[in-house]
């Protein structure tokens, strides 16, 4: 049985999105815990993420990707960004602290954090003031 909910024996941490301190985890797609119950394998859930954004503005990008639970860096985690024409993105691949830093040549229409075994994040920057 699939659940897509917050139930479960265990209260788990979900995914956060912090820009320069302050949380908006309002902006995150899908902020919903995987469960699989009574799989072969016994109970599965996917990890979730935490997002920092250190920096943000015309033409930089830096931040760190976290475990939300331990608050460890995640080891290279990918970092994709979408930028508002549609049509143009970049990957890029943060370092083994999860720290990452990158130019960005126009403004970012959302950004995708993805890590095998942890649930993806997924950010509408269109939507950060």
């Amino acid at each position: 049985m699939l659940l897509n909910s917050c139930s479960s024996k265990r209260n788990f941490k979900l995914s956060e999105f912090k820009f320069q301190g302050k949380e908006h985890n309002e902006l995150i797609q899908d902020r919903y815990p995987f469960y699989e119950i009574d799989s072969p394998y016994g109970d599965v859930r996917m990890g979730q993420i935490y997002l920092s954004i250190d920096k943000y503005d015309k033409d930089t990008l830096s931040g760190t990707v976290t475990d939300s639970e331990t608050d460890d860096g995640l080891l290279f985690p990918k970092v994709e960004l979408y930028f508002q024409n549609e049509r143009d993105s970049i990957t890029i691949i943060a370092d083994s602290l999860g720290k990452f830093k990158t130019n960005i040549p126009s403004r970012l229409k959302k950004l995708k954090v993805s890590y095998i075994g942890y649930e993806p994040l997924i950010i509408d920057l269109l939507s950060l003031k």
